[in-house]
């Protein structure tokens, strides 16, 4: 089984190579949790309908 960290850092990573797309509408995305093999993110602003 893989280490949560490395999962963890890899989803940051992930999250940090899209970001961009959400500012520039307007909005903005975080990592909020991992639960299981559940991920959870917050998307905010313009970009989230």
């Amino acid at each position: 089984m893989k280490n949560i960290e490395d999962d963890i850092r890899k989803i940051k990573q992930i999250i940090e190579d899209i970001k961009p797309k959400y500012t520039s509408y307007g909005g903005d995305i975080q990592f909020v949790d991992i639960k299981d093999k559940d991920v959870r993110i917050k998307p905010t602003g313009y970009c989230h309908r």
